[in-house]
């Protein structure tokens, strides 16, 4: 049985959100997402992916268990990047010794 749009409208417009929340993790600084980029990166990529499904299918053909699984599958690229995240483990101090003055050294 095939879903109505309003489920494929719903579908897509949380798909389009998970893939905004994957570019907004590229250019944030999360304090508990060591690597934002790698999690950001997989986030969007599979948000992509299933734009890219829900956009070439058509919501004639789609059964609401189908939404289901293109909505859960767009979100498993956060997932995916936040336990390899936590795999890795925390990164060493950083290098740069402006950090702690957050740059007050170059005012004078």
């Amino acid at each position: 049985m095939a879903a109505n749009s309003t489920w494929y409208t719903i579908t897509a417009i949380f798909v389009a959100f998970v893939g905004v929340t994957g570019m907004g993790l590229l250019f944030v600084r999360a304090t508990n997402i060591d690597r934002n980029a790698l999690v950001g990166t997989l986030t969007f990529a599979t948000a992509a992916i299933s734009g890219v499904i829900l956009f070439f299918s058509g919501s004639s053909s789609m059964s609401e268990w189908a939404l289901l699984i293109i909505a859960l599958f767009s979100m498993t690229g956060f997932f995916l990047g936040r336990g390899i995240d936590r795999a890795m483990g925390a990164k060493g101090p950083s290098t740069d010794t402006r950090k702690g003055t957050l740059g007050s050294d170059l005012s004078d």
